[in-house]
Order: structure tokens, then sequence, then C-alpha cells
């Protein structure tokens, strides 16, 4: 594969934005800027405790930086199991 084709967000935002934004801020808003904005809905969370109740093991498939998608699983009161053992 072409290495020149692949698309980085982190690398294209800090080179979009290199006279302004440092890229250690890039970086830090994409590990963390929108982790504080997650909501986890009521509806949400009852019908997860009751899946878990009911015998069904709950996971989460994030598609994002690590850094980020941990964070708002914290935020919502789950654990990632790397973290919880």
């Amino acid at each position: 594969m072409d290495q020149s084709r692949i698309y980085w967000p982190p690398s294209a935002i800090a080179s979009r934005y290199a006279t302004t934004v440092p890229d250690s801020a890039v970086h830090a808003f994409l590990d963390h800027g929108a982790a504080d904005r997650v909501v986890l809905p009521d509806a949400t969370c009852e019908a997860l405790g009751k899946a878990i109740i009911d015998g069904w093991t709950c996971a989460i498939v994030t598609n994002g930086r690590i850094g980020m998608q941990e964070e708002k699983i914290r935020k919502t009161d789950w654990t990632a199991s790397s973290t919880a053992g």
C-alpha cells in the first residue's frame, strides 16, 4: 500500500493548523476532546443493566482513538476490561 495515501487525522489536522495550534493540542483534543460531551441516556443504561441481569455479556466496540474511547467509557461508568483485569 502506498503509505503517502494513508489518511491519518492527527497528522492532517496538525498540518492544517500548524501555525496556530501545537501538535500536542491536536493530539490532546483527539484523545480527550469529545468525552466531556458523552451522555449515556438513562433508558439505555437501564436496558444494558437488564440485559446483564438476564445473562447477556455486554461489550463495547469502538472506532476512534483509544484515549478518547476509554475516557467516554469511564464517563458512562462502564469499565474497559483491560483495566479491570
